[in-house]
């Protein structure tokens, strides 16, 4: 045991200085070599700007030697001149015995004037400078201190660190090792108390040193053992998270082989692993170090860690500083011969998916592309597992990276048939860090995530599932798990994607499907694979919830659909895999889909199927078969014809199945729906990849053979007009011809759907043909004239299917009876429109069909009922429809060439009539209503009952008019809603108007608004134009918010928010930047919502 005192002695700096010639010293340090007979040494810091005399130092640190209060003038290295504040002296004096209790000073002040002879103590203004502890004189940083300067610094091994409990230990307290025989005793007095761990990483048993720092002696003792301690009977076992770590040393300098290293394994590379570690580059050295600290302890997890990976250290390469290109090719050493690939980097990253070795900057897809094979261009790697981890700010983008990869290659139909596995330190939009200096001391630390990875590599509790091997997954979660908040605050991610063991399951599950029911009947079957090994034990039930099963950790679960095309109960068997032995379950005649409660977005039923609605427990119209499997006798060749055309794309085979799988599906719709259109096949006409001549070479084939058409193209569109029909640029159809061409067939009804790009452009080039607009036609378009049309995709199993997100959408409705709407048997491509606006479905990126492509539908009729419309759907007209009647019932010779459009804008209206009109119920008719002298038509304008948007406490609903854009809008007396039926009959009607829905008074209210819960409104000027004034009087207190919306319900401005005692209010709000128009006040209160027009006329 050795014995070494330590003498601290700390000034306050909040002394008083009795006389301009007094001097103050800010720290006086004592300190002796370890023996009970030693110099001592004396540093000073001079804090007072006046010179001071050398020779009254010398008495006063003689007093220092004094056993006995007396006085000694022996000093060694006494100082011969003066100092100046800001100084430091160091004195050394002879051999002495200072004696115990002798421990600190408080303050020390010298008087100017008195003499190198003079003893201290008799200074009129003599404050004793030494005190006996009755108490822990040390401070926690001052024992540690201690702590460090008895080890030494440079002493310290590799990774080690010294733990120092935050508290002195009292006397009485006990202490003791985990394993009690080590060490056990009880102090009998105040002792501080380190432990010095070698290898901190080992959570339980490890070679530790504890230290205990005597608080009245200074002395310190050590104690080896084996285990941690116990300390009053509770476990003390710090990391180096826990924020008690005072030191710890660096590693040696990391070892960086040349570029050229070629391995060297003692095993066969085909039945090991690899592993390419680098590190990045920083100027600052503190950074630097935690890149290379960092690298050594991934080697140590994935060579040393006793239940880890244990890579033969000959296969993992250390890189250090390397550049891009360097990178390239080191990753190319590991493409032959390896089962299992492992790279790590850490260093620097950025927020545009880079990482940032030396030099440039590399890209994470990159990295990828050069294992998987440059996206088919190169040779891909041998490995069937690749394990990527990243520590870098921002490597959450590494997975995004990979997932873009993941679908290109789908796209593209080139399988990735390999087990990737990606752990990030942070988020996508996190920083990363290291460990932080005031937890782990000088020069010591690496990256926050690798250090929480190694210390669960040393952790036998991160073994969860028991099997004596620690994955980096397990690593990954435990490091989670021990909620260090210096990780979690990062949000560390981690993605698997196993498409090799995907691929071996899909591959096994055919194989024993095809052995127990035949090759045929799997041919004909729809073969689902939940896409994700089960990690948790889950419930897997039928839709009806007549079968349960619970799936076990380590399984894949799936199901085949013997009959794809039914909607209602079907046969169905559900299946489970082993991941680990293979066995397979198989479980029969389960008659619905499967559903997994736990994961409630996941719904096995939406596949590509005829019908991919939801099923229904039962049939709602047992009249109604979902799948017409009857013969359906042929139509007459003069009846119907269906032309189904699909667009070329041989650059992209992803797109180009799409395609081909969209008109598989429109065309069985077509035969078999019973919902539908109930074609004969004979009657359907397929063509794929027709230029644009063949296509109008078709039509003219038709002429005058078929009274209705159906027309469907999918395919590619162009900003320009053209569908990208054939191969190339020179065989695109352009809008106008398509619709020229199929008036030229003479057919008396079309039904027009285009799936594509840009699609709505075809609806003004049909409407510039006058024989065309005297036939019924309907044009539906997957987009609007300016946005794109999307592909979309289903994953079963390890195989994606892709399809037109508009088709596929817009043809779900012929499985769902509730589509049928006029009474009329089968579901119309109106019908269908309809019900997919109310679905709004979204795409599998995550945005709706209106948001992405808005889809568009022109109708023109010219039969009785006479519906004409342009409509361009969105969520605030909902379902309406505009129809022509005639009192007199014979419209069949009449041409009607009048269109209505719908509108969602209302200009400023002023008439004092008018309290509110609805920006969602305005139709405008534009056009000549050729009626004939003797007949008269009245529109009816037929509104859905969902739509609400007139805001207006006050006024009746009635109809407004105008003559034409610029006027002001007027009651119309002579029109009449019926709030029951949602009709708005207006007799007589002329052309050149624009209707709209409105709240109408018979006089303009005034600005006050009087109500049963006690306050009073007002608001002007109307119109305003730089200001709004609000008055507000409360009789009581309420909590209330005052905002100010406009003409849209939109919220502009917020002008009050909170809870106001009773009393008048007065608040101005500034409208000079605001657009000309109607606004609204709106008052929220505990009781309800009340709004009061205002209108803005800008500068």
């Amino acid at each position: 045991m050795r014995i070494y005192l330590t003498i601290i002695y700390l000034v306050l700096l909040n002394f008083h200085l009795y006389a301009q010639a007094d001097i103050a010293i800010n720290k006086v340090s004592v300190s002796g070599d370890g023996s009970n007979d030693f110099p001592v040494l004396v540093q000073m810091e001079i804090i007072n700007k006046s010179a001071v005399p050398a020779g009254l130092l010398i008495p006063y640190m003689s007093f220092l030697n004094a056993a006995d209060d007396t006085f000694i003038d022996s000093w060694d290295g006494a100082p011969i001149r003066d100092f100046a504040g800001g100084d430091t002296v160091i004195l050394t004096s002879d051999p002495l015995i200072l004696p115990a209790g002798r421990q600190a000073i408080d303050s020390i002040r010298i008087d100017c004037g008195a003499s190198a002879d003079d003893d201290p103590t008799e200074a009129d203004n003599f404050v004793s400078l030494v005190h006996v502890l009755s108490s822990c004189r040390f401070s926690f940083s001052e024992a540690q201190q201690v702590f460090l300067e008895f080890l030494g610094f440079d002493a310290l091994p590799p990774l080690a660190a010294i733990f120092m409990f935050p508290e002195a230990l009292g006397p009485q307290t006990g202490i003791q090792s985990f394993k009690g025989e080590e060490f056990s005793e009880v102090l009998s007095a105040a002792a501080w108390f380190a432990m010095l761990v070698k290898s901190p990483f080992d959570y339980f048993e490890k070679p530790v040193e504890y230290f205990l720092l005597d608080c009245g002696t200074g002395e310190i003792r050590s104690i080896k053992a084996n285990w941690f301690p116990l300390i009053d009977g509770q476990a003390w076992n710090p990391t180096i998270y826990s924020g008690e770590v005072i030191h710890g040393t660096p590693p040696p300098e990391t070892e960086t082989p040349s570029i050229d290293t070629t391995f060297g394994t003692t095993r066969s590379k085909a039945d090991s692993a690899c592993a390419l570690l680098v590190g990045g580059v920083d100027p600052n050295e503190r950074t630097q170090f935690m890149f290379d600290n960092s690298l050594q302890l991934m080697k140590r997890n994935l060579t040393e860690a006793p239940w880890g990976p244990n890579l033969d250290t000959a296969n993992v390469l250390v890189r250090r500083g390397i550049d891009r290109e360097q990178i390239y090719s080191e990753l190319q050493k590991l493409k032959e011969g390896y089962n299992k690939i492992y790279f790590y980097f850490t260093g620097h990253g950025e927020q545009n998916g880079t990482i940032r070795p030396k030099g440039s900057g590399m890209r994470f897809r990159d990295i990828f592309y050069t294992l998987l094979g440059s996206n088919g261009a190169e040779e891909e790697a041998d490995a069937d597992e690749m394990c990527f981890i990243f520590e870098t700010c921002f490597s959450g983008q590494a997975i995004e990276a990979f997932e873009k990869i993941r679908l290109e290659y789908e796209e593209e139909q080139i399988p990735i048939d390999k087990n990737i596995s990606i752990f990030t330190s942070s988020s996508k939009d996190s920083t990363s860090s290291g460990i932080k200096p005031e937890n782990f001391g000088f020069n010591q630390g690496g990256g926050v995530y690798s250090f929480g990875m190694h210390a669960s590599f040393y952790d036998t509790g991160t073994d969860q599932n028991q099997d004596s091997c620690i994955t980096l997954e397990e690593a990954h979660d435990a490091t989670l798990r021990r909620n260090w908040e210096m990780v979690k605050e990062k949000d560390p991610q981690k993605y698997e994607y196993r498409g090799h063991e995907l691929a071996q399951i899909e591959e096994s599950i055919i194989d024993e499907l095809c052995s127990s029911y035949g090759d045929s009947a799997v041919l004909g079957s729809m073969v689902n694979l939940y896409p994700h090994r089960i990690d948790s034990v889950i419930r897997v039930q039928s839709f009806d919830e007549s079968f349960e099963l619970n799936l076990e950790l380590n399984s894949y679960f799936g199901w085949v659909d013997w009959l794809p095309q039914s909607r209602f109960g079907k046969p169905v068997t559900y299946y489970v895999i082993d991941a680990q032995t293979g066995e397979i379950a198989l479980y029969d005649s389960i008659p619905f889909w499967p559903i997994i409660p736990e994961i409630p977005d996941y719904n096995a039923f939406d596949s590509i199927g005829i019908i991919s609605s939801p099923p229904l427990l039962s049939n709602p119209d047992p009249t109604v078969e979902t799948v017409f499997e009857e013969a359906i006798p042929a139509p007459t060749r003069d009846s119907v014809c269906a032309l189904l055309i699909s667009g070329n794309d041989p650059r992209a085979l992803g797109k180009q199945k799409a395609f081909e799988s969209d008109l598989d599906i429109f065309k069985k719709n077509l035969i078999l729906e019973k919902l539908g259109a109930k074609l004969n096949e004979s009657n359907i006409l397929e063509r794929s990849g027709i230029s644009a001549d063949s296509l109008l070479s078709l039509f003219k084939s038709l002429e005058n053979k078929y009274k209705k058409i159906f027309f469907y193209y999918v395919g590619h569109g162009s900003k320009s007009g053209f569908m990208c029909t054939g191969n190339s640029r020179a065989e695109w159809l352009d809008y106008f011809s398509l619709m020229f061409g199929l008036d030229g067939i003479n057919a008396s009804e079309y039904c027009i759907v285009l799936d594509c790009c840009y699609a709505g452009l075809a609806i003004p080039e049909a409407q510039k043909i006058p024989t065309f607009l005297r036939k019924n036609v309907e044009i539906y378009t997957a987009a609007n004239a300016t946005k794109a049309a999307y592909i979309d995709q289903h994953q079963a199993g390890n195989k994606i299917n892709r399809f037109g997100f508009f088709s596929n959408n817009f043809l779900r409705c012929y499985g769902d009876p509730e589509a049928e709407r006029d009474g009329i048997e089968g579901i119309s491509f109106r019908e269908a429109f309809d019900w997919l606006f109310k679905q709004n479905p979204r795409h599998y990126l995550g945005k709706d069909i209106w948001t992405l492509s808005c889809p568009n539908y022109f109708i023109n009729r010219t039969c009785n009922d006479t519906i004409i419309e342009v409509g361009n759907k969105t969520f605030s007209d909902l379902d309406l429809e505009v129809r022509f009647r005639s009192k007199q019932r014979s419209l069949n010779a009449i041409d009607i060439t009048a269109q209505v459009d719908f509108n969602t804008t209302v200009q400023t209206y002023s008439s004092s009539d008018i309290f509110e009109i609805s920006p969602n119920r305005l139709w405008s008719l534009d056009g000549l209503l050729d009626l004939g002298p003797s007949l008269q038509a009245d529109l009816i304008l037929k509104l859905d009952s969902n739509i609400d948007t007139l805001h207006a406490v006050v006024g009746r609903t009635g109809v407004v008019n105008r003559k034409d854009p610029l006027a002001e809008w007027q009651v119309y007396t002579a029109g009449t809603y019926n709030q029951d039926s949602n009709f708005i009959y207006i007799p007589d009607f002329s052309t050149g108007f624009q209707w709209a829905i409105a709240k109408v008074t018979d006089q303009m209210t005034s600005t006050t608004i009087t109500n049963p819960v006690h306050f009073d409104l007002k608001i002007g000027p109307s119109p305003a134009k730089e200001k709004i004034e609000i008055q507000l009087n409360l009789e009581r207190a309420m909590s209330i918010r005052i905002d100010l919306l406009n003409i849209q319900g939109r919220n502009i401005k917020n002008v009050e928010s909170s809870i106001l005692t009773a009393g008048n209010y007065h608040y101005n709000v500034d409208i000079g930047s605001m657009l000309s128009g109607t606004h609204f006040i709106q008052l929220v209160t505990p009781d309800s919502i009340y709004y009061r027009k205002i209108m803005i006329m800008s500068q």
